[in-house]
């Protein structure tokens, strides 16, 4: 789409379950990606991003990717 990539990933698992209680420390993997975003969009002033997404129907998780396309 336009300047960026989109990747859009689903599944149709369980989903999101937010009636128990999540872990008390973040996913190591999140902060990864996430650092790695912001030095992609500090380095190229770039809107590089990710989201967890519940699907409409309740069934699974959708994962949008967001990548500058750099030439």
């Amino acid at each position: 789409k336009g300047a960026e990539l989109v990747y859009s990933v689903k599944d149709n698992g369980a989903g999101f379950d937010t009636t128990t209680k999540h872990k008390a420390y973040p996913s190591r993997a999140t902060q990864i990606i996430t650092e790695r975003f912001l030095i992609l969009n500090k380095q190229y002033g770039s809107n590089a991003k990710f989201e967890f997404v519940s699907n409409p129907d309740g069934k699974g998780v959708s994962v949008l990717i967001r990548l500058p396309i750099i030439y």
